[in-house]
């Protein structure tokens, strides 16, 4: 219950700040997804996620963002960061607890995707990026929770380069350690330290012609994991995932995806074939 009282102490601040740029309110957002589920003779219904995020313009220049998530019987601070982008500028820099922009995870599912699984890296982290048309820059860095020889140093980084039109976007992501990966740092729940850096890399595309999008995406380790430190087998885990979405007018979409992972030793399912429907 603390939280929220929190919250609302750290928005009424931003609000008060910025009563001279009262032009950019704060705006709110959020997402309430329930599950009903049946498998091998049981049932259950319950409250998969809740989500709660603000974003208030302390100035022209001064954004700062906050979301709250419920997820699995925990609620926490998702993400929450401060960005500053002057007016006309194509640069940009973010700080605080975010996602990385490594990975795209985009889909058309309710569950999340295998690529996400295997790649979703939430750090405290500062973020540089640079727009020019079509072409988004992002470079990052961080000092993880992975490597022994590392833990105390802000040594790890990535980066994002992602070009982006109306019927095509493309991206490529590379990080210097997938390894602290949310996942695959919930794998290693004994000590959440392995010997060595092992780099990732991501690529993902959209494409859109008509009624229908296309999404591909593929994430993976660049070296293999020692074993006994993610699984009890050396491991060099990748995750796929495509999908084909039709627009069926009215603001609904029908979805087939095909998800697969490889070298992951039960970390990840071997394949998923899913079917979604979703309606404004």
């Amino acid at each position: 219950m603390k939280q929220p009282t929190l919250a609302s102490a750290v928005i009424a601040a931003l609000a008060l700040q910025s009563n001279a740029y009262a032009a950019e309110p704060i705006s709110t957002s959020g997402v309430v997804e329930v599950e009903i589920s049946s498998s091998e003779g049981t049932s259950d219904i319950g409250l998969a996620t809740a989500e709660l995020g603000f974003s208030a313009a302390i100035n022209k220049s001064t954004t700062a963002d906050i979301l709250f998530l419920y997820e699995g019987d925990t609620t926490d601070v998702d993400s929450a960061s401060i960005t500053y982008k002057t007016p006309d500028s194509p640069w940009s820099v973010t700080a605080g607890q975010i996602g990385v922009p490594f990975g795209s995870f985009a889909t058309n599912m309710i569950s999340d995707p295998l690529t996400l699984e295997l790649g979703e890296t939430s750090e405290d982290a500062v973020q540089l990026d640079y727009e020019a048309g079509n072409l988004t820059t992002s470079f990052y860095l961080f000092n993880g929770t992975n490597s022994v020889a590392t833990a105390d140093k802000i040594d790890n980084f990535g980066l994002n380069i992602t070009h982006a039109s109306d019927t095509l976007a493309v991206s490529f992501g590379y990080i210097n350690d997938i390894g602290d990966s949310d996942g695959l740092q919930d794998a290693n729940d004994v000590s959440n330290v392995m010997a060595a850096q092992v780099p990732g890399q991501s690529i993902a595309l959209q494409f859109t012609a008509g009624s229908f999008t296309l999404i591909g995406e593929q994430v993976s380790a660049g070296e293999a994991f020692a074993a006994g430190e993610v699984t009890a087998a050396a491991i060099q885990p990748s995750a796929t995932n495509i999908e084909l979405a039709f627009g069926m007018g009215n603001n609904a979409t029908l979805a087939l995806g095909m998800q697969s992972s490889n070298d992951a030793n039960g970390l990840l399912d071997k394949s998923r074939t899913m079917l979604g429907y979703a309606m404004a």
